[in-house]
């Protein structure tokens, strides 16, 4: 982003100097030269005083067109540095959503895993009293296991997430909502 303002500004800056060159350049010089000699006794004085002009007429158009290039160049850099942000704007809130989405499946698969450790552990007791298999118990605890692979698998796309927010915001910023959303709900 950075990159594309300083881009801008350079723009900028060459479209003012080849605009510039449109009017006419004047250049004036004055001089003045006074002498006086004295030999064999005769005196004699001269004066002598000049003035030279120039200028410089774009009779073909090149610095018209040059200038008109400049200018759609600093116009492009503008264009460019707002995509840039569009853009920007655009990754930031997908992968804000993404870390919404993310977190709301990590809830809901930290409630399905302790529902499948309840589940074991009420298989493991009906089978102490002899009212379930081994069967039963191996296929609670499979359940279970999925259950927590998938909590693992959410914490690390939400880690994920963050980071990517964290990068793409250029510092830590990934807790902010959620910290704010806490603060407001309290008071």
């Amino acid at each position: 982003m950075q990159k594309a303002l300083a881009d801008i500004e350079a723009a900028r800056a060459q479209y003012g100097e080849t605009r510039a060159s449109l009017f006419p350049t004047v250049d004036a010089e004055l001089s003045h030269t006074r002498s006086k000699t004295v030999a064999s006794g005769l005196s004699s004085a001269s004066q002598a005083d000049g003035a030279v002009s120039s200028f410089e007429l774009d009779l073909f158009g090149k610095n018209q067109s040059l200038s008109r290039a400049a200018r759609e160049t600093w116009l492009a850099s503008e264009f460019t540095a707002q995509n840039t942000r569009l853009t920007m704007i655009a990754d930031l809130t997908t992968a804000w959503v993404t870390l919404a989405t993310d977190n709301s499946n990590l809830a809901l698969a930290q409630q399905t895993m302790d529902s499948a450790a309840n589940s074991r552990n009420i298989v493991a007791r009906q089978m102490a009293v002899g009212t379930a298999s081994a069967g039963d118990v191996s296929s609670a605890e499979s359940v279970y296991q999925q259950a927590r692979a998938s909590v693992a698998s959410y914490r690390t796309l939400v880690a994920q997430d963050k980071n990517a927010i964290n990068l793409l915001a250029g510092g830590n910023r990934a807790g902010e909502p959620a910290a704010r959303h806490s603060r407001e709900s309290r008071g």
